[in-house]
């Protein structure tokens, strides 16, 4: 066929059949000449290549490296709302006028590896619905990385400031405390927002806390590695799904009045001393509902749950698979002088290369089909 050939058409097969009531003409039909010239025509319109931009972004703001300075941009006209050489300066100005209900999205560095993270960002309390999203492969040295450089003991590289309700979101982010290089007792991020979410974000090398929050938080499908403690809860109901932990001193703890409500499911712990360690406030209060259920946790130097100080009332631990270090620790270990444990549940878990056994003292516990060698 050749561009003066029909291709919508037989003119041929149709030309005896009516048309709207009389016999086609030849301007009735389209041939590959008229549209590739219709096709050319469309292409030259200058509106063609500048479409993409007009088009409104799903992020209120972008942040991105350029040259020497970082940018942030307003994603519904593209216009700068801020620029300077100084990552923190940039966020923290967005943050401090933005007010509610705004998605941050971060591209990763091109001209570095790591943000560099000279003072704290701060969500201001009373700023709600907060999303701050990183692009990229999420792991230091990869995507985007908040990396502690001037910070000071227990100073957070974000701290999300708010005492009440707040619904805000860390979406992978890296968060890089740099205990063995300059830095010291650095916390990655302080979520005391309630309601807070962090998704598939890491913590590496933070000297205090990895994580710190307060109450009614998510914590799901994140990376702990090398913190003096992964995750530090001050108070009730967290939710901590499906995350990796490694070579922490303690992957979880809490050493504060009311962490009760507490749901851990599907995580993975490796090399670290204590996966659950809880040396609460001795307040004569109980702790309640606690339920910890298929974790794997894979040589723990210490024990895989420890209940250091305080009443712990309605306490399951179930489907869990634990293997020691052959010489020290239990599955569960309870402090016997500062500890009790009433109307519990252990069961269907497995403890391997246990070098003291499943559980130091059974008291208050119902045990069932547990396993351990």
């Amino acid at each position: 066929m050749n561009d003066n050939e029909d291709i919508l058409f037989n003119k041929k097969e149709y030309k005896s059949q009516s048309f709207h009531g009389s016999e086609p003409k030849d301007t009735d039909f389209v041939t590959v000449a008229q549209l590739n010239q219709l096709r050319n025509e469309f292409y030259a319109r200058s509106y063609h290549t500048r479409l993409p931009s007009k088009i409104p972004s799903i992020y209120d703001y972008i942040i991105y490296e350029s040259g020497s300075n970082i940018v942030a941009k307003e994603g519904q006209n593209g216009n700068i709302y801020k620029q300077n050489s100084d990552f923190s300066t940039v966020l923290q100005y967005i943050l401090t006028n933005c007010g509610d209900n705004n998605h941050i999205f971060i591209k990763p560095p091109r001209n570095s590896t790591v943000y560099s993270i000279e003072s704290t960002i701060e969500i201001p309390n009373g700023t709600t619905g907060i999303t701050i999203e990183g692009g990229g492969f999420n792991w230091y040295n990869n995507g985007v990385v908040l990396k502690a450089t001037g910070l000071s003991s227990n100073d957070a590289i974000i701290d999300d400031a708010n005492s009440s309700q707040a619904f805000n979101q860390f979406i992978h982010l890296s968060f890089d405390g740099d205990e063995t290089g300059d830095m010291s007792n650095v916390v990655g991020l302080k979520a005391y927002g309630k309601d807070d979410k962090v998704l598939r974000c890491s913590f590496y090398d933070c000297g205090n806390y990895g994580l710190e929050t307060k109450s009614n938080n998510w914590i799901e499908k994140c990376w702990f590695e090398k913190c003096s403690t992964g995750i530090y809860f001050r108070a009730g109901t967290v939710y901590i799904v499906n995350n990796l932990f490694w070579d922490n001193n303690d992957d979880i703890f809490s050493d504060q009045k009311w962490p009760e409500k507490i749901f851990i499911r599907g995580n993975r712990s490796d090399a670290s001393d204590y996966f659950l360690r809880l040396d609460l406030d001795d307040t004569g209060e109980s702790i309640n509902y606690i339920v910890a259920i298929a974790n794997i946790l894979n040589n723990i130097q210490n024990d895989g749950f420890y209940f250091e100080k305080e009443s712990f009332d309605g306490v399951m631990i179930a489907h869990n698979i634990l293997e020691g270090n052959s010489t020290t620790g239990y599955l569960v270990e309870r402090n016997t002088s500062d500890a009790t444990v009433t109307n519990s549940i252990l069961h269907g878990n497995i403890a391997l290369n246990m070098g003291t056994g499943l559980i130091n003292e059974g008291t208050g516990w119902t045990q069932s089909d547990n396993v351990t060698t």
